[in-house]
């Protein structure tokens, strides 16, 4: 019997948070958070970041929706969504981008396929 009990596919990480350092996330996150450092989705992730989000650092994931401010190297395997309200500043390297009428993007893209990496997870807490 596991001691892991999975209630949700979303992780939400609220307004008013703030993370320094490197975090690790599966299938779908939704951050309206600041995060200062390295977001790691790992295979099957969608991460999401909301209107109130503040990112800066490197990103990586499946699916990346960008609706705040991100600063930094965002990779993603999949496709890259950024939206009227989102506001990106770095490099974006993805096969696949969408950018809506409104957005703000000032830096490079590179449309290039990005080699799956496994993203260890930790162990759940017992």
């Amino acid at each position: 019997m596991s001691n892991w009990i999975e209630e949700s596919h979303t992780t939400l990480i609220g307004s008013g948070t703030q993370i320094t350092g490197k975090v690790v996330f599966r299938n779908q996150c939704r951050i309206h958070a600041k995060i200062i450092g390295e977001v790691l989705g790992t295979d099957g992730s969608k991460l999401i970041f909301a209107e109130d989000s503040y990112t800066e650092g490197k990103i990586t994931g499946d699916e990346i929706w960008i609706n705040g401010y991100v600063r930094g190297r965002v990779e993603c395997t999949g496709r890259i969504f950024v939206s009227r309200t989102g506001r990106v500043e770095g490099e974006l390297v993805c096969p696949r981008i969408s950018i809506e009428s409104g957005a703000f993007f000032n830096g490079r893209c590179k449309m290039e396929e990005i080699p799956v990496t496994k993203v260890p997870m930790l162990s759940p807490i017992e």
